[in-house]
């Protein structure tokens, strides 16, 4: 039983590759994420973090910290350069902030936050990577839903002891039909505390999907399948 286990888990590390994370080591704070392409038509991502008053009060600033930098990507790297912050007001890209928004009505598809974690598409369900949802994002172009999902599912009524844990997953799942598109990827620990706190953000153009953590200490760039996965 122990071998199968060992082997059954070995197949889905194998089939479900992990999405690339890069360091964002000079922000380390809590604050609103904002992306931007280059321009309209271009593959590189600027990042920048916007702070509020209650972020910078509890900042705590250390030697090489620079919370203004500006981070860029490009498809293919492995890591984010730092660059200035002039490459973002020259930038002619369009501009999101990380304001995730939820499946649901008018959108067939649903999440089973109030009742069971469950994807669905209208009364169907819709089998997930791992057991229960986590968060869900609806893209700006309204084709495609991003959809973290855990290998152990949250509990109702049980919110100190009942949070999501164990492998957490990342899916594209089409909003028309609740066709998954795209590959399936395993999100690495990224929060600093017990529990994996991510939040999920679309850029303008619905090209990208972005994860990080509560103190963008990291980014996981995911490219979208194009025309909404048709």
């Amino acid at each position: 039983m122990v071998l199968v286990a060992l082997f059954y888990s070995r197949s889905r590390l194998a089939a479900n590759p992990e999405a690339v994370c890069a360091s964002t080591s000079k922000w380390g704070s809590t604050g609103t994420l904002r992306i931007r392409t280059e321009s309209a038509d271009s593959d590189t991502l600027l990042f920048h973090l916007v702070l509020g008053t209650y972020d910078r009060d509890n900042l705590r600033a250390g030697p090489d910290q620079d919370v203004d930098a500006i981070y860029r990507y490009r498809p293919g790297q492995q890591e984010l350069e730092a660059i200035d912050r002039s490459a973002w007001e020259l930038a002619r890209g369009g501009i999101s902030a990380c304001i995730p928004r939820e499946i649901g009505p008018p959108t067939h598809l649903s999440d089973g936050f109030d009742q069971d974690f469950v994807l669905r598409f209208d009364n169907r369900v819709i089998p997930t990577a791992g057991k229960g949802v986590v968060t869900t994002n609806l893209s700006p172009d309204d084709q495609l839903a991003a959809v973290v999902s855990s290998e152990v599912p949250q509990t109702r009524g049980m919110p100190f002891h009942g949070r999501p844990s164990g492998q957490f997953y990342h899916e594209y799942f089409r909003v028309r039909d609740g066709v998954q598109v795209g590959q399936t990827l395993r999100l690495p620990k990224l929060s600093r505390g017990p529990d994996q706190v991510l939040q999920s953000c679309w850029s303008a153009d619905s090209r990208y999907l972005v994860y990080a953590d509560d103190h963008h200490s990291q980014l996981c760039v995911i490219e979208a399948p194009r025309s909404g996965g048709s």
